[in-house]
């Protein structure tokens, strides 16, 4: 079962809420939710511990504001007698007739006034060092086409392109109505060994070879198109530069990527990937590598035999032909130079994180699954290594990849340009990317992904979908004085 959490770093390593504890100890919660908690405290010893600390804490705030002196019975008859006996005249009252006044006792004022301050120092402390409230979000769009292009760039057999064509897809000239795709005709040739197709995915992730081309872009669904021509020019050791056009000729912008470190380059899986030769592209001598064409989502990759650029890809789903992008024209150079690599400006580099590490947030809060839907975790990039308050998830099964991504806020219940999907109440973008949103406890997720929006919402239902948390003033002074016990007790 999953729980709401008001803030990411509130979710324990069993990934039980503090919110849902918090309630637990208000006995607050409706009897079956009540008993099912109550039954995993009793088996977990970082939700007992949690149960304990927030009992007490609200034990130490009742004792405070239950620690009021009263004043006593004696007391009270002496200012009732005060207040009815007026002020004597200074002139009429001597010293010898003159009553001796009685003093009152001020210590019980001074006990009230202490526990008004000690209830006002707890309630304080707990409040300061409590979880702000959630930031309202704003759209998503723009962060989503971001993350989308990038692991489409990174992903193996991955296409820099592409990327950045998709990088600008909001660019209206390169969103088009035109004539769909057309597939490449695969031709009969020798079946390769998965140790060639390994080497070929190794070679291409490796920038083997200087060249320059005309990379055309062709992604449609029915829900929004994206087509572009992008100059490329190659050269090992450098990078690559890519200058994105529309259709018409119009520049829409120039990117540069740099060359990967081969070091760095992981290892291929080749896992439910078949090959042959026999192929042309562009001129080019080319194997054909495809994934099983039985799935209802299919991809194939033609890459140069010698070298392992990659030619052309094309994206099959239910059917459909969604994608079919590569060169028209190519020129493979023997020696090459970019004089002035030129980059759009603006752009912000994100942690790129190990999947061990994205595992690892898990106990922070974050939701972060080896997989989801079927599909495996591959990649992930957040907006701080060590504490991330962003964090973007690349999920893929080779044919098929969608991004993940993750943030506290708060969603509003409608966006511009959003349709709210009648059976899951999510709020869905069609177009390319897809984006489709919604709030869990106090986290927005985001999926995003070239494939249509009714593919994307299959995905999302192994997703939290959590109740929109909304923390009371004593849960916020709880978990301060939760995370003061950390600071003091490690």
């Amino acid at each position: 079962m999953r729980w709401s959490f008001p803030t990411p770093p509130s979710r324990l390593p069993c990934g039980t809420s503090e919110a849902h504890l918090s309630a637990l100890a208000d006995d607050a919660l409706p009897g079956a939710a009540r008993e099912r908690l109550a039954g995993h405290v009793l088996r977990c010893p970082h939700c007992r511990t949690t149960l304990r600390e927030l009992r007490e804490t609200r034990a130490l705030v009742r004792r405070a504001t239950q620690n009021r002196a009263e004043p006593t019975s004696d007391l009270s008859q002496r200012l009732m007698a005060i207040a009815r006996t007026g002020p004597e005249p200074a002139a009429a009252a001597s010293t010898a007739t003159r009553p001796t006044a009685t003093p009152v006792a001020t210590a019980p004022r001074v006990g009230v006034l202490l526990a008004l301050l000690a209830v006002v120092a707890v309630a304080g402390i707990g409040w300061t060092n409590g979880p702000a409230p959630a930031p309202a979000m704003a759209d998503p769009l723009i962060r989503a086409r971001i993350a989308v292009s990038t692991a489409i760039g990174e992903q193996q057999l991955g296409s820099a392109a592409t990327a950045s064509a998709l990088a600008a897809s909001g660019a209206p000239a390169l969103s088009t109505v035109g004539a769909n795709p057309q597939p490449h005709p695969v031709r009969p040739g020798q079946e390769l060994e998965p140790v060639e197709i390994a080497e070929l995915i190794r070679q291409a992730a490796g920038l083997q070879t200087a060249h320059h081309g005309q990379w055309r872009v062709d992604i449609r669904t029915v829900e929004g198109a994206v087509n572009a021509v992008v100059t490329v020019d190659a050269v090992p050791g450098q990078g690559t530069q890519l200058v994105v056009q529309s259709l018409k000729g119009t520049t829409i912008h120039t990117t540069f990527v740099a060359a990967p470190d081969p070091q760095l380059i992981p290892a291929a899986e080749v896992a439910g990937l078949h090959a042959r030769d026999g192929q042309r592209v562009a001129g080019q001598r080319a194997v054909v590598i495809e994934t099983d064409p039985t799935a209802s989502t299919q991809r194939r990759w033609w890459v140069e035999e010698r070298t392992g650029l990659l030619l052309r890809t094309e994206l099959v789903v239910d059917g459909e032909l969604v994608e079919a992008s590569g060169f028209t024209e190519l020129t493979m150079l023997d020696e090459a130079f970019l004089s002035h690599p030129q980059t759009r400006a603006g752009t912000r580099t994100a942690a790129v994180l190990s999947t061990s590490r994205a595992r690892s947030l898990h106990s922070h809060g974050w939701f972060c699954p080896d997989r989801v839907a079927g599909l495996s975790l591959i990649g992930a990039r957040s907006d701080g290594a060590t504490a991330p308050s962003r964090l973007n998830l690349t999920y893929s099964n080779a044919a098929q990849q969608i991004t993940v991504l993750q943030q506290p806020g708060t969603l509003p219940q409608s966006l511009p340009g959003y349709q709210r999907d009648q059976e899951t109440g999510i709020l869905v973008r069609p177009g390319m990317p897809s984006v489709v949103t919604w709030q869990s406890g106090s986290t927005v997720f985001v999926v995003a992904g070239t494939a249509p929006s009714a593919v994307l919402l299959d995905i999302v239902a192994d997703l939290p979908h959590d109740r929109p948390a909304a923390p009371t003033v004593l849960d916020r002074i709880g978990a301060g004085w939760l995370r003061v016990g950390g600071y003091v007790f490690g």
